[in-house]
């Protein structure tokens, strides 16, 4: 008896799925951004240091700091 295997995808459906998974990347480097993990990633690399509580609440002590204190117009 022939083990069951799943049918190759035609190329159409290779590319199809290699767009849904760029388009899956894509989306996840979106969400990191607005979630600022990949600003707090940058700010451990440019200080040299590693990720702890406590460098995470000094990224947002000094983020949030900076962001109300330019003051907006209208």
């Amino acid at each position: 008896m022939r083990p069951f295997s799943e049918p190759r995808p035609s190329a159409s459906g290779r590319a199809a799925i290699s767009e849904v998974r760029r388009l899956g990347k894509l989306l996840l480097a979106v969400l990191r951004e607005l979630s600022d993990e990949t600003a707090y990633e940058r700010h451990l690399a440019a200080r040299g240091r590693e990720h702890s509580g406590e460098e995470w609440r000094h990224f947002c002590e000094h983020r949030l700091r900076d962001k109300y204190a330019r003051a907006k117009c209208c």
